[in-house]
């Protein structure tokens, strides 16, 4: 009982976290698309495609293999720094949530 309830919670925060991201690469599509940080179609490409497989990601999580490519998935949003630096600060801030949400679940 106690492990499909940790499973649970594991999977609920991982979504929140993978949620919240997606909302906040979708603001930092907007904003790079309109300083112009790089072609606006490949600002939107990028910015849109990690949105939706961010939203689409806690539809898999408890999965084989779906917490780890959420991670590649953050690991992606963090580089996007590149184009935007505050996207640094929203990877760092992020990323230990989602290690968090991660061990929370594992805890018994």
């Amino acid at each position: 009982m106690a492990r499909t309830r940790n499973a649970s919670v594991r999977r609920m925060l991982g979504s929140v976290v993978m949620v919240v991201d997606s909302f906040a690469l979708f603001c930092a599509t907007v904003a790079g698309a309109g300083l112009r940080v790089a072609d606006p179609a490949l600002v939107w490409g990028v910015g849109l495609t990690f949105t939706f497989l961010l939203l689409a990601t806690p539809g898999i999580l408890g999965k084989k293999g779906s917490y780890w490519f959420g991670s590649v998935l953050q690991l992606g949003v963090l580089l996007t720094g590149i184009w935007l630096p505050a996207m640094w600060f929203v990877g760092a801030r992020n990323q230990p949530a989602a290690e968090n949400a991660i061990e929370f679940g594992n805890t018994g």
